[in-house]
């Protein structure tokens, strides 16, 4: 298949080449959230890739997310949540169930105080 694959004179494929490129996109199964923590990300999530449905195991990057995209997250997690996450966490723990987990913890720290 690469013989027919095009490049431009910069070496980069050419869009409509990319087009043809199966999507590595999350397999995964749909699971709703479980949780208020879940829920809240889940429309975060949504919001910030655009896209419309999350589950609880997609992946952020594999949805679309970015780095620029990490730091529009952690500011309406904190707006929505009242908890601040380190930038580094979210490249961590980049499924919605693994940072939920992570949240719930903090927002309970924070009632605390």
């Amino acid at each position: 298949e690469a013989e027919r694959e095009r490049w431009t004179v910069g070496g980069l494929r050419e869009h409509r080449a990319i087009a043809d490129v199966p999507c590595r996109g999350n397999h995964n199964a749909y699971l709703e959230p479980r949780s208020e923590v879940e829920s809240v990300l889940c429309e975060i999530w949504r919001d910030v890739l655009a896209v419309d449905q999350v589950g609880i195991n997609d992946d952020f990057f594999e949805l679309g997310g970015n780095s620029l995209l990490v730091i529009r997250l952690a500011s309406q997690v904190s707006r929505e949540l009242g908890v601040e996450l380190p930038l580094k966490l979210l490249f961590v723990k980049s499924t919605l169930a693994a940072l939920a987990d992570v949240v719930s913890i903090l927002c309970q720290s924070a009632r605390r105080v």
